[in-house]
């Protein structure tokens, strides 16, 4: 399966629809370990991460639920060819589950992943992850979703450009923002604030929804060349709709002016 095969067959995951709805559950799965081999991590996933993480990226890009079931695309990727699970002891899936059950998965240990062929050409290819990346959200979500979810699974959509900006970075003797993303980063960014607007201390998190803010995006490197929580929130968390409010108050003062004379996170 070249290139072009594998964009082909991740934008048309079959996945369920009713009306203009789309179930995102096979899409998000397949992202998150999308971003898990651009980090080189292991080819087979343990359904309890899956749970965990794929769980949360439901909650956050999928519609509203009472519940939510990674279960589900776990086991039913398979049938799009190009995902495979094995329970711990190594035998073959195939025939041991005839649906989807989470105890089991969880019990036994199940992993999942890519098959090996996929995984292998996607490993050794990082701009190959950035295309079916972007074939995926392309196909499955919103475009006003895909930096989002990128940076929720980890993936840096702009890692080509920030490359030849590296490169020329260091030929010009100045340094360039590097383009590894942590899934966790923006979440820990997020908790670290209380889920707060730095400038202006608005509160946007209703349940498990962040109705207002934008959440940290980008990659700010401390002096040791790990990221900074502050530098983060800093650098890309203002609410969208209160943006102007956040500028400028009834005094006419910049809160963030007014926010670094107090002490206060800048």
């Amino acid at each position: 399966m070249n290139g072009a095969d594998l964009e082909g067959a991740f934008s048309r995951l079959n996945v369920w629809r009713r009306g203009g709805e789309r179930a995102p559950h096979k899409p998000l799965l397949a992202l998150y370990a999308l971003g898990r081999c651009a980090r080189g991590e292991a080819r087979l996933i343990p359904y309890g991460e899956v749970d965990e993480r794929v769980r949360e990226l439901l909650v956050e890009f999928g519609p509203a639920r009472r519940s939510q079931y990674p279960e589900l695309p776990f086991f039913h990727l398979q049938s799009d060819g190009v995902w495979e699970i094995l329970p711990g002891d190594g035998a073959a899936a195939g025939g041991v589950l005839a649906a989807p059950e989470r105890r089991q998965f969880l019990d036994r240990g199940y992993r999942g992943g890519f098959p090996e062929e996929i995984h292998r050409r996607l490993a050794a290819d990082g701009k190959l992850v950035q295309r079916v990346a972007r074939a995926i959200l392309s196909a499955h979500f919103p475009s006003s979703l895909h930096k989002d979810i990128a940076a929720a699974v980890g993936l840096d959509l702009e890692a080509e450009a920030l490359s030849q900006a590296a490169a020329g970075a260091a030929a010009a003797g100045t340094a360039a923002r590097p383009g590894a993303r942590d899934p966790l980063f923006r979440e820990q960014v997020m908790r670290a604030y209380e889920y707060r607007c730095a400038v202006c201390g608005f509160q946007g998190r209703l349940g498990h929804a962040r109705q207002v803010f934008q959440g940290p995006g980008r990659w700010v490197p401390a002096d040791d060349g790990a990221a900074s929580r502050l530098g983060g929130l800093k650098a890309s968390w203002f609410p969208h709709y209160r943006r102007a409010r956040c500028v400028r108050d009834r005094r006419g003062a910049r809160p963030a002016e007014r926010a670094g004379r107090s002490g206060a996170p800048g």
